[in-house]
C-alpha cells in the first residue's frame, strides 16, 4: 500500500547505488566489490578503534543529528507562525476577510508543516539509528573512506610509475 514503507532488498555499496553520480571505472568498482566479498574488509572496524576515537565519532554523529532535527523543528515552527499570522490578519485585520479562503490558506500553512516535520524527523531518526541492523552508517562511512583512499593511492602510484618510466 502507498502508506506502508517499502521493504529494502539488498543494500548496495555507495558506488553501485542508482543515485551515484561519480565517474568511477567499472574495473575500480569490481576491485572494491572484491574487498567487500572478503570475510573481513581491510578497513578498520568501529569496534577496533580506540575508545577516544569511538567517543569522538559518536559525539560528531549526535551533533549532526541534533542539528538536522533542530532545523526540521525550526522550519515547522516558522511556517506555522506564518500560518497563525495569516489567520490573525484574516480575523482581526483592518478589514476582516469576507471570504473563507484566507482562513483556509492560513489553516493549511499552520498545519501542513507538521506533517512534513514528522516525515523529516522519522527520516533523520532512521538515518541515525536504522531499524535494519545490517546497515551501520558509521561502519559504512569508515569503509567508504578507506575505499576512496585506496583508489586515490592506487591511481597516484600508477601515475608515478608512468612518469618514472618516461
Amino acid at each position: 500500500m502507498w502508506w506502508q514503507k517499502k521493504t529494502q532488498g539488498e543494500v548496495l555499496p555507495w558506488y553501485r547505488a542508482p543515485d551515484y553520480k561519480g565517474q568511477m571505472k567499472e574495473a575500480d568498482k569490481r576491485l572494491l566489490d572484491g574487498f567487500r566479498m572478503q570475510e573481513r574488509h581491510p578497513a578498520a572496524r568501529y569496534e577496533d578503534l580506540p575508545e577516544e576515537v569511538q567517543n569522538y565519532i559518536s559525539n560528531l554523529q549526535q551533533e549532526v543529528y541534533d542539528l538536522k532535527q533542530q532545523e526540521a523543528g525550526t522550519g515547522a515552527l516558522i511556517q506555522s507562525g506564518i500560518g497563525a499570522a495569516i489567520l490573525y490578519v484574516a480575523y482581526f485585520g483592518v478589514q476582516p476577510a469576507s471570504t473563507i479562503w484566507p482562513y483556509v490558506v492560513g489553516l493549511f500553512v499552520l498545519i501542513v508543516p507538521w506533517f512534513r516535520y514528522r516525515r523529516i524527523w522519522n527520516r533523520n531518526a532512521e538515518e541515525f539509528l536504522p531499524r535494519d541492523h545490517a546497515r551501520n552508517p558509521t561502519r559504512d562511512g569508515i569503509i567508504r573512506e578507506w575505499e576512496l583512499e585506496y583508489l586515490y593511492r592506487a591511481e597516484l602510484q600508477k601515475r608515478t610509475q608512468e612518469n618514472g618510466d618516461d
